[in-house]
């Protein structure tokens, strides 16, 4: 009797580990280009992000963000301002599964911003936050994620790699 319900006890717990690390798996993935490229032409700006889905699966339902921090000195201490900067399409409704061999790269997403972010960021301190949310297309998970970005040295002329490239050409 007391080994039948040790049994019981000690598979219940591998089948909850199995499944606690099957939901895992099944969260978004994406990684974020480290720089943005400055594809700005004749006064018109356009500065873009790109992101591609590292999932088995496609991401659905993806909402960008880009907001300008200010660090601003008060008594006391810094308080961070946040200003909403505008973005050429803030959703996008799904974005494909990773595939190395999908050439259409479905899996990648730009995202433009239609002001000069040089400009924007003047003073000392300030840099861009990206947030992406991200929904996984078979568990409904949701995920958000987040960069950092320094205009001064994060900003390079031209366009991003094709497919799984990021850097800027």
């Amino acid at each position: 009797m007391l080994e039948s319900l040790l049994i019981g006890v000690v598979g219940s717990v591998i089948a909850s580990m199995i499944f606690l690390w099957a939901l895992y798996s099944l969260r978004p993935k994406i990684e974020f280009s480290q720089f943005i490229a400055d594809q700005s032409k004749n006064g018109d700006h356009i500065f873009a992000f790109k992101i591609i889905n590292k999932s088995r699966w496609a991401l659905t339902h993806l909402e960008f963000e880009l907001t300008l921090i200010t660090p601003k000195s008060v008594h006391g201490g810094v308080v961070l301002t946040n200003d909403l900067l505008p973005l050429i399409k803030s959703k996008v409704f799904e974005v494909g599964k990773f595939d190395k061999k999908d050439k259409e790269a479905q899996y990648a997403v730009r995202i433009g911003a239609p002001v000069d972010l040089r400009a924007k960021c003047v003073t000392e301190g300030q840099f861009l936050y990206l947030t992406v949310s991200a929904q996984h297309s078979l568990s409904g998970f949701r995920k958000v994620f987040t960069k950092h970005y320094h205009p001064e040295s994060d900003v390079k002329k031209g366009k991003h790699e094709y497919g799984l490239g990021l850097d800027v050409r």
